[in-house]
């Protein structure tokens, strides 16, 4: 994604909504052309239940910047909305999305509602011509960075 950008100063610099929509777009495209019908429902299946992962653990850090003092509990709350029990209520700590990248879950579950869009964009316009995509996914996201972004909205994708 980096290393095809072509933009000058700011505009070469993607934001992290942007890194994972790429990345889950890039994704999906592997799940589209590598796996049988099979795999492709298992995979979207387990990735669903990521973003419904991803989703609560990012309600649970909203409600963790009010109430610090509460952490081991609503890290409970949030669990059991999983339907999981955790052995140890101070586990929450050991989740690498509060101390190294602290409000950034979100990105996750906003790149795969973008992407998606994207995608269902991409293959109504294309159908498996993974080719096409390719190009089109260069044309808009990787060329220029996001210099484009700033100034125009690309009229081939409905998002």
């Amino acid at each position: 994604n980096y290393a095809t950008a072509n933009g000058e100063g700011i505009y070469n610099i993607y934001n992290p909504f942007h890194d994972e929509a790429v990345a889950i777009i890039f994704e999906n495209i592997g799940i589209k052309s590598c796996m049988n019908k099979k795999e492709q429902k298992i995979s979207e299946e387990v990735k669903f239940l990521e973003t419904i992962r991803c989703s609560i653990s990012f309600l649970f850090e909203m409600e963790l910047w009010k109430k610090p003092d509460q952490a081991e509990e609503l890290f409970l709350k949030y669990q059991y909305l999983l339907n999981m029990k955790p052995n140890k209520k101070e586990m929450w700590a050991l989740d690498s999305f509060r101390y190294i990248d602290p409000v950034y879950i979100q990105n996750y579950v906003l790149g795969e509602i973008y992407a998606n869009r994207i995608i269902d964009s991409l293959n109504n316009n294309y159908n498996d011509n993974y080719i096409k995509w390719g190009q089109e996914i260069y044309n808009y996201f990787l060329k220029d960075g996001m210099e484009k972004k700033f100034k125009t909205k690309y009229k081939g994708f409905n998002v």
